[in-house]
C-alpha cells in the first residue's frame, strides 16, 4: 500500500495541455525538414552526405519527444525535494569542459565535453536545475518575504555563482539568458521595486565590463557589427550581413523549400545552428518567419495559462520560468539573424539542430505538460 502510494506522488496522471504537445511536435518535425534543408551543402562538403544533420536530428527529436512524455508523467513536486543536488551535479558539470579526455573546445571557447558518439554542452543542463533551484528557494517563504534585502542579497548571489562558470568557458549566450530567467521569475515572484534599480544597476555594470573596449573582446565587435554591419563586411560583419541578404531576399512567400542560396558557405558552418531562422525567412519568406514566431507567442500563451493554474506557487513559478526561457531563447536565436542582437552562439528552440540542446528543451516542455495535469 506504501508502495502504491508513494507511486502515484512520483507518477501524475491527468489531461495535460494537447494543445502544446501538438505544437512541440510540430516544432520538431519542421525543425527536422529545416535542418537537413539547411545542412545538406555543408554536410555533404564535409562528410560526402547530404543527410547527415537531417539523420542525426531525426534521431534527437523522436528522443526530446520520448522525454517529452516521459517528464510529462513525473510529478514536477518531486523535483523540489531534489533541487540542490540537481543544481550542484549541473553545476559541477560545467568544470568538466576544461578536463582533457572530456573536452570539447570550438574556436577557443569550452562550452561542450564529450559523452562517448555524442557532445554535451553542459549549460543546457543548468538552465533549467538553476530555475528549480530558485523557485524552490522562493517558494519555500511568504511572498511578502521574497522583498527583503537579505533575500534580494542571497538571489544575487546565486545567480552569479551561477553563471561564473559559464562565463569563464566563455558562453556569453547562455550567461544572458539564465541570468534573464532566474531574475525574471524572481521579479514576477516576490522582488520588492526598491530592489529593481540596484538590480538594473548591477546589470548595467555586468553589460558595460563585457563590453568594455579591450584587446581581443569579440563581443564589443559583435555589438558594433550590429550598429554596422558595413564596417567589416569581410570579417565580423560578415555572417551578419549573410543573414539580413537571407532573411530580404525571401520576400512574401519565400524561394522555395531547399532553394535557399545563403545556405551555401555564406553562412560559414551555422546555417542549421545559429542562423536556421535565416534560411527558414529565405526558403519560405515572410509567411514562414510570421507562423514560426506566432509558434512561440502561442507556446508562451499556452505555457503562462498553465502557470495561472497550478495548483502550487513552486509549480507556477516553475511554469513561469520555463515558458520565458524558452521564449526568451527563441526571441535571442530570431533578433541575432535580423540584425536587432549581437551575433552570439544560441540555437532556436525544438528548430535549430543539437542534440542536448532539443533534448534540454524537451525535457522542459515535459514539465511544463505534468503541471498542467494540475488544472
Amino acid at each position: 500500500m506504501r508502495r502504491a502510494a508513494h507511486n502515484r506522488k512520483i507518477i501524475q496522471k491527468g489531461s495535460m495541455d494537447r494543445g502544446l504537445v501538438w505544437l512541440i511536435i510540430l516544432l520538431s518535425v519542421f525543425g527536422a525538414f529545416m535542418v537537413f534543408s539547411a545542412s545538406a551543402p555543408y554536410a555533404l562538403k564535409q562528410f560526402g552526405d547530404a543527410k547527415y544533420y537531417f539523420v542525426r536530428d531525426a534521431i534527437f527529436s523522436v528522443l526530446g519527444i520520448l522525454v517529452m512524455f516521459l517528464f510529462s508523467h513525473i510529478d514536477y513536486r518531486l523535483y523540489r525535494r531534489f533541487a540542490m543536488p540537481l543544481y550542484v551535479v549541473a553545476l559541477l558539470s560545467c568544470l568538466l569542459v576544461w578536463v582533457p579526455g572530456l573536452k570539447y573546445p570550438i574556436n577557443q571557447a569550452h562550452r561542450w565535453i564529450h559523452l562517448g558518439p555524442v557532445t554535451y554542452m553542459p549549460s543546457d543542463g543548468l538552465k533549467i536545475t538553476s530555475l528549480i533551484l530558485l523557485a524552490t528557494m522562493l517558494s519555500d517563504k511568504r511572498p511578502e518575504e521574497n522583498g527583503s534585502l537579505r533575500k534580494f542579497i542571497t538571489v544575487l548571489l546565486f545567480i552569479g555563482i551561477t553563471i561564473l562558470p559559464i562565463y569563464l568557458q566563455p558562453n556569453f549566450s547562455a550567461v544572458i539568458v539564465i541570468s534573464a530567467t532566474l531574475l525574471f521569475t524572481y521579479f514576477v515572484f516576490g522582488m520588492s521595486l526598491w530592489h529593481f534599480l540596484p538590480m538594473l544597476g548591477v546589470a548595467a555594470v555586468g553589460l558595460l565590463y563585457a563590453f568594455w573596449p579591450r584587446p581581443g573582446n569579440y563581443r564589443l565587435e559583435r555589438l558594433l557589427s550590429v550598429l554596422n554591419p558595413k564596417r567589416d563586411p569581410s570579417g565580423s560583419g560578415w555572417q551578419l550581413l549573410q543573414s539580413l541578404y537571407a532573411v530580404a531576399s525571401g520576400g512574401l512567400f519565400g524561394v522555395g523549400y531547399g532553394k535557399s542560396v545563403q545556405k551555401f558557405d555564406y553562412l560559414a558552418d551555422e546555417p542549421h545552428n545559429d542562423f536556421i531562422f535565416a534560411v527558414i525567412s529565405e526558403e519560405l519568406g515572410f509567411f514562414g518567419a510570421f507562423l514560426v514566431i506566432a509558434a512561440f507567442c502561442f507556446l508562451a500563451y499556452r505555457g503562462l495559462k498553465i502557470a495561472g493554474k497550478a495548483k502550487t506557487l513552486f509549480g507556477r513559478m516553475l511554469a513561469s520560468g520555463l515558458t520565458f526561457l524558452i521564449c526568451f531563447q527563441a526571441m535571442v536565436n530570431i533578433g541575432v539573424s535580423i540584425g536587432v542582437i549581437p551575433t552570439t552562439g544560441i540555437t532556436l528552440p525544438f528548430i535549430s539542430y543539437g542534440g542536448s540542446s532539443l533534448v534540454i528543451m524537451s525535457l522542459m516542455a515535459g514539465i511544463l505538460l505534468n503541471i498542467s495535469r494540475d488544472a
